[in-house]
């Protein structure tokens, strides 16, 4: 697990900069995959066919890659679906905002 910085600090950045595929992890990950060991081995399936590191999302409802924009995300979920029959359904983040824009919860 990398060393997080301040939550603040990372929601910022995301919003601004984008996903960064390398600060991603899910705690949870080792333990859904020791439970559900087909969970895992899909993971492994579609890393080979994206060659990308495969995310977990919370306890295992979704696998997920982070693509660099829309048509990758098309050209990858067409690939995983065709490749190992698993469905696959490319989606795109919210669009960033200035870095002004964000505002701290109060309380």
């Amino acid at each position: 697990r990398p060393s997080a910085p301040p939550a603040e600090e990372t929601v910022r950045s995301m919003a601004t900069g984008g996903i960064r595929d390398e600060a991603m992890f899910n705690d949870l990950e080792t333990a859904a995959f020791d439970l559900h060991p087909q969970l895992a081995d899909d993971a492994r399936r579609i890393a080979e066919i994206t060659e990308s590191r495969v995310h977990l999302s919370g306890s295992g409802s979704t696998l997920f890659v982070v693509a660099k924009g829309p048509l990758e995300a098309d050209l990858l979920a067409r690939a995983i679906e065709e490749r190992s029959g698993l469905p696959a359904i490319p989606a795109t983040t919210c669009p960033g905002v200035a870095s002004g824009g964000i505002q701290r919860s109060p309380g």
